[in-house]
C-alpha cells in the first residue's frame, strides 16, 4: 500500500457534514473515500499504510490515521466502514434471530467474548452475520462516534447483481490471504463460498468447480477479480512464499474465463477525474455506498 491522498477542488473539509465517508481498515493500513451525495459522485481517496500490522493495536493506527489525514475525524452525514470479517455466514431471513446471532458464529469458529457481531441484508430474505474485533469498534468511536460497519463481501455481492443482470458471471475477491467467490446473474445470488490459499492454482479449480455444480463453464462466464493493488501482475517463480494477490490470480485465471470488459461502474455514481486512477484498484471500497 503506498501513501496517497486525491482531493478533487470541490472537497471542502469545511463542508463534511453533506458528505459520506467511506473507511475500509486493514492490517497493513486503511483505506478510505469521501462521495457527496448531493451529485451522487466520490470526490476524494487516501490511503494509509502501516509499518506494522494493526492486529491489537488499532487505537495506535487510527491515531496514526488521524495526524495524516485531520479531516477524517470531521462530522460527516454519515459513515460506513469496510471491514472484512474472515468469520461469517449467510442466513435465511426467516431463520434469523439477533439473540442467537452468537451462537450461530461460534459454530463457524473462535472469536474474542469483546468481539462485536453485526449483520448486512444481501436481499430480502437473507443477510451476512460477522464478527468485528472490539477494539476495532472502540477505537473508532472516539473519532466517528455514529458508523455502521459493512462486510466487502455484502457489497460486491451488490455489484455482482448489477454486473451479471442477464447471464451468469463471477467476482473474484482477493485480500489478505482469503479468497471469496461471488456466483450472480439474473439478479440474483446464486452461490458465495470463501476460503483461504497461497496458491493461485487452488483458486483456479474451486472456480471451476463452483460453475460445474451450478451447470455453467468457465469459457462462457465472465469474470471480475478485484482485490488490494499489487506492485506486479507477474506470478512468484515456483517454490517461493508469497502473498496471494488480485494481480497474480488474475493472470491465471484471465487464461481460462473472459474479462468483464470496460471500466467497473458503481451504479447511480459518478467519480472525480482525479480519481480515475484508483477507481478500479478498489472496488470493494467504492461498492460500499450501495449498502444501506
Amino acid at each position: 500500500m503506498q501513501e496517497r491522498q486525491l482531493l478533487d477542488e470541490t472537497f471542502d473539509p469545511q463542508r463534511c457534514g453533506s458528505y459520506q465517508l467511506l473507511l475500509q481498515p486493514g492490517r497493513l493500513g486503511f483505506r478510505l473515500a469521501v462521495h457527496d451525495p448531493l451529485r451522487n459522485q466520490f470526490i476524494a481517496f487516501a490511503s494509509h499504510p502501516l509499518q506494522e500490522a494493526s492486529e491489537g493495536r488499532w487505537h495506535e493506527a487510527i491515531a496514526k490515521l488521524q495526524a495524516a489525514y485531520p479531516w477524517v475525524a470531521s462530522s460527516f452525514r454519515n459513515v460506513r466502514i469496510g471491514w472484512r470479517s474472515h468469520l461469517f455466514t449467510l442466513l435465511p431471513q426467516a431463520l434469523f434471530i439477533e439473540a442467537e446471532a452468537k451462537r450461530v458464529l461460534q459454530a463457524m469458529g473462535a472469536f474474542y467474548d469483546c468481539d462485536a457481531i453485526y449483520y448486512n441484508r444481501l436481499t430480502a430474505d437473507a443477510l451476512m452475520l460477522f464478527t468485528v474485533p472490539g477494539d476495532l469498534v472502540n477505537a473508532l468511536q472516539p473519532i466517528q462516534p455514529q458508523f455502521s460497519i459493512i462486510h466487502p463481501d455484502a457489497s460486491l455481492h451488490l455489484l455482482a447483481l448489477s454486473l451479471f443482470r442477464r447471464s451468469a458471471g463471477l467476482v473474484v475477491h482477493v485480500a489478505e490471504g482469503v479468497v471469496t467467490l461471488i456466483l450472480a446473474g439474473q439478479g440474483r445470488l446464486l452461490a458465495l463460498l470463501s476460503f483461504k490459499t497461497q496458491a493461485e492454482t487452488n483458486v483456479l479449480y474451486r472456480m471451476v468447480a463452483l460453475l460445474k455444480a451450478h451447470g455453467l463453464t468457465p469459457n462462457t462466464t465472465p469474470c471480475l477479480t478485484v482485490g488490494p493493488p499489487s506492485t506486479t501482475g507477474k506470478s512468484t517463480p515456483l517454490g517461493q512464499q508469497h502473498p496471494l494477490s488480485a494481480a497474480t490470480v488474475a493472470a491465471l485465471i484471465e487464461q481460462y474465463f473472459p474479462r468483464v470488459s470496460g471500466k467497473v461502474a458503481i451504479p447511480g455514481h459518478s467519480f472525480s477525474y482525479l480519481l480515475e486512477s484508483v477507481r478500479e484498484e478498489n472496488p470493494a471500497l467504492f461498492a460500499t455506498i450501495l449498502c444501506e
